[in-house]
Order: C-alpha cells, then structure tokens, then sequence
C-alpha cells in the first residue's frame, strides 16, 4: 500500500518539462527504453512481487512498443487512454504497440494482486512535442 500511495503522490507532483527528461518531485526522469527502428522499445519486467519499471516517460507523437515480461504468474495491464489491455502469461512475453499522440499522464493498471507490495498503479507520462 506505502508504494501505492508513493506513486500516486509522485504522479500528482509530476511536471512535464523538455522532450528529453519528465520531473517526478524532485527526481529527473530520462526517456524511457531505447530507439530500435523508429520505435521506441520499453522492456517491462514484472513478477509476483514488482514491476519494473513502474514509471514510462516517452516522448509525444513517438511509436511505442513495450516489452513485457511475465516471470512467474499471470500479469495484466490496462492503460484505458492508450487502448492497451493485455495478458501475459507466466514465463511468457507480450508486446504492445501504440503511439503516443497525447501528451500528459497516463495510468497503467496492473492487474494481479499477490503481495500486500503489489504496485497496482504505474504512470505512463507522455512528454509534450514543444
């Protein structure tokens, strides 16, 4: 519950500031993943216990493709702004592609509860194109 409450705390303190960092509280937050292609791929690992990263910072009107890798149970992600709802079965890997057109903060819903730890809430933050 303390990470819940953490994150949600750093989404609401989170300013957009140029296309290269976002500013959660106090912490500097480069771009995301890295460019393959075009593409901007994000590897996202997640286990009964985490999920890694919890905060995407990619820039707006780039394509995205996040990697997600399921070690051990049954994992699902939603991010209703984004369209993006999926499975991911255990010791397999799900790739979504989306593009983000809208710049802003996104919530990224986990679905599989397993610890008291569980991070239920991450953030995708979409950097503005100015």
């Amino acid at each position: 519950m303390r990470n819940l409450l953490t994150l949600s705390a750093l989404a609401i303190a989170a300013v957009l500031t140029c296309r290269q960092h976002a500013s959660v509280g106090q912490e500097l937050l480069p771009l995301s993943g890295t460019i393959v292609n075009g593409i901007r791929v994000v590897d996202i690992r997640a286990d009964r216990a985490s999920v890694s990263p919890l905060v995407i910072v990619v820039a707006q009107g780039e394509r995205v493709r996040l990697v997600i890798h399921s070690r051990d149970i049954i994992h699902s992600l939603r991010v209703d702004a984004q369209g993006v709802d999926v499975t991911i079965s255990p010791g397999a890997t799900a790739r979504v592609d989306l593009r983000a057109d809208q710049s802003g903060q996104f919530a990224m819903v986990w679905n599989a509860c397993c610890s008291p730890d569980w991070p239920a809430l991450g953030q995708l933050v979409v950097l503005s194109a100015q």
